[in-house]
């Protein structure tokens, strides 16, 4: 009997690579993974932190592109001025959107608010957008003379501010707005024309897109009047006794009489006093209003004639006694605060002098003095 014992087959064994080996590779390919996964994840974060707008809250701004200027070159100038985030991912979204080769030379308005994708619909538009326009209304404008510059600033249509009519929101100092209704948006909204809106349409410079619709138009300078109007203002009219209205209409006569912020204060006074002594306010620049309504508009710098303050007219405050029944411009805030704060003094007369100092005086007999001194 053979004692030897038989010798275990290890060919099936020696085949089996220990577990450390197969740890290791585990802990590679775990490595590789999130490796990977860690890598698309941050190209895929940056990729949408890139595509974003770079401010939120950043304002609009003018971009020109040269003619024949390369896209590394936009892209860079669009990072340096604040509009996009990185300059290459932007490159990239162009090639990706083939329109790498669509963008127009020209001037555009930008804003970092604006997202990668927004600027590259602008750059790329068919025609480069117009830019906006900034215009100026001076002080003591009528409608009419708003309509004319606006017309020539190329952003309404002639006649479409004296002659048309819309609907606006209901501002409570607005008269002929008593009659409102609710509009979709909640607020409170009234059908009028725009002519009527005489005294309200607050002097200042707009920035207005070329060829705006007058509802745009009307509803930022009516917001603008709403604005400076402010709270403690109102209040001090209330307590005054006194609506905003009169104070607008009175307002609207100094911008047009008084050159001195410190002249319409003490011109305010003397226009009260004679309003509450039922005393004629005789004030050529009503006359001068009257005129211009009836199409007999005088040349510049050119005052009624005798002839001319007989005119029949409500607003002819040599013929009825009173306020107008409307302003005669449209007045700044310097001369709304006069009409407030009018100063007391024991003058009861005035005139402008052909410099454009005021000339005060306490009775007629000085006033008509003045007249023949002043008024050569």
């Amino acid at each position: 009997m053979n004692n030897v014992e038989p010798q275990s087959d290890d060919s099936s064994t020696q085949n089996i690579p220990p577990k450390r080996n197969i740890n290791r590779r585990k802990v590679v390919v775990f490595g590789v993974v999130s490796l990977t996964a860690f890598c698309f994840s941050f190209t895929l974060f940056y990729l949408i932190w890139a595509f974003q707008p770079r401010d939120v809250e950043g304002a609009e701004a003018f971009f020109t592109v040269s003619k024949g200027e390369r896209v590394a070159s936009i892209s860079e100038r669009l990072n340096v001025s604040g509009f996009i985030r990185d300059p290459r991912i932007f490159r990239l979204i162009l090639t990706w959107n083939g329109k790498a080769g669509s963008i127009k030379a020209g001037e555009f308005i930008l804003s970092p608010a604006m997202s990668s994708l927004q600027i590259i619909d602008i750059l790329s538009a068919e025609a480069p957008q117009e830019p906006d326009v900034n215009v100026t209304i001076p002080e003591g404008f009528t409608v009419s003379q708003i309509d004319k510059k606006l017309t020539e600033a190329k952003i309404i249509q002639e006649g479409s501010l004296i002659n048309g009519n819309g609907i606006i929101v209901a501002y409570e100092f607005i008269p002929e707005c008593d009659r409102h209704r609710q509009g979709q948006s909640g607020k409170e909204i009234c059908d009028i024309f725009y002519s009527s809106l005489e005294g309200y349409l607050f002097p200042d410079t707009y920035r207005f897109k070329p060829n705006s619709s007058i509802e745009v138009v009307v509803d930022k300078m009516l917001s603008n009047f709403n604005n400076k109007l402010s709270a403690s203002l109102r209040s001090d009219i209330v307590t005054q006794n006194k609506s905003v209205k009169d104070i607008v209409i009175l307002a609207s006569m100094l911008e047009r009489e008084v050159r001195s912020d410190i002249d319409k204060a003490i011109v305010a006074g003397i226009i009260w006093k004679r309003l509450a002594q039922s005393y004629p306010l005789q004030i050529d620049a009503t006359v001068l209003y009257a005129l211009e309504l009836a199409g007999r508009p005088k040349a510049k710098g050119e005052g009624p004639t005798l002839d001319d303050l007989k005119i029949d007219s409500a607003y002819n405050t040599y013929k009825y006694k009173g306020l107008p029944p409307g302003p005669i411009s449209n007045p700044g805030l310097a001369s709304i605060l006069a009409a407030v704060d009018a100063e007391g003094s024991p003058y009861f007369f005035y005139l402008s002098a052909s410099d454009g100092t005021t000339v005060f005086s306490k009775t007629l007999t000085e006033h008509n003095r003045n007249k023949a001194i002043y008024l050569r």
